[in-house]
């Protein structure tokens, strides 16, 4: 593996953000109420964040696990893909088994996360 796999924020919960944001934004103005207008501002924010940015990053030595902002939130080293696994809806550490992030429909993309699966499939068979 040389380029890092990355892993996007799920798209329906950023279309779902961006609707509630977009009806306080509507709401708030019809009715003029200035903390509807900034939850609705909060909320859009937030899913144009998730639409664009990266949830996890599977790098050859370690996982990042950002947030919206795109800040690395926990770091976990790993010396290769043949030390992690996707179950569960989650990513595990296969060495000591533990929870390193999850990774469910509403966290992250199906798609990435199934190219992250093929890669661990395609790194163990080729040991």
């Amino acid at each position: 593996m040389t380029a890092p796999i990355r892993i996007r924020f799920s798209l329906v919960a950023a279309v779902l953000f961006l609707v509630l944001g977009g009806l306080s934004i509507a709401a708030g103005a019809l009715r003029p109420s200035s903390a509807l207008l900034v939850l609705g501002v909060l909320l859009v924010l937030l899913g144009v964040l998730q639409l664009v940015g990266t949830a996890v990053v599977v790098a050859p030595d370690e996982v990042q696990v950002r947030n919206p902002l795109q800040m690395t939130v926990r770091r976990v080293a790993i010396g290769g893909l043949e030390d992690l696994r996707v179950e569960d809806s989650g990513l595990h550490h296969a060495v000591d088994g533990r929870k390193i992030t999850g990774l469910g429909s509403f966290s992250a993309r199906p798609s990435d996360v199934e190219r992250l699966r093929e890669a661990i499939r395609q790194e163990l068979g080729a040991r």
